[in-house]
Order: C-alpha cells, then sequence, then structure tokens
C-alpha cells in the first residue's frame, strides 16, 4: 500500500506518494507544480533518503 497526498493553492500544487524500496524501507516521490502567467512549471523527483516505514518517508517528502 502507498501512502499519498495532494495540496492546492491558486499558484500550484504539491503530489506526494511513497514507494517500497528494493533493499528494504521507502522512500518519498514528489511533484510540484506552479502556474504563473509565464506558463506551469513541473518538477517530479524522488526524495533521496530512505526510511524505515512509508509514514516517515511521507512526512520527510
Amino acid at each position: 500500500m502507498a501512502l499519498s497526498g495532494e495540496v492546492h493553492d491558486a499558484d500550484g500544487a504539491v503530489a506526494i506518494e511513497t514507494s517500497a524500496v528494493e533493499t528494504g524501507g521507502y522512500r518519498c516521490r514528489i511533484h510540484a507544480m506552479l502556474m504563473s502567467p509565464d506558463g506551469t512549471c513541473e518538477r517530479v523527483f524522488a526524495h533521496s533518503r530512505f526510511h524505515d516505514t512509508e509514514r516517515e518517508a511521507a512526512i520527510d517528502g
């Protein structure tokens, strides 16, 4: 089971999702989106740290 969450406002959004790591533990994937009159900027990346629990990974993300 993956933990996920999203926060939205008028200028953008941030979403996170946890996933299991093959070597054990969990990491968090982060999707950030910022909107401006010039366009939208999106970035998706995985957090560099691993955690023992999904909860810890989600909070750190």
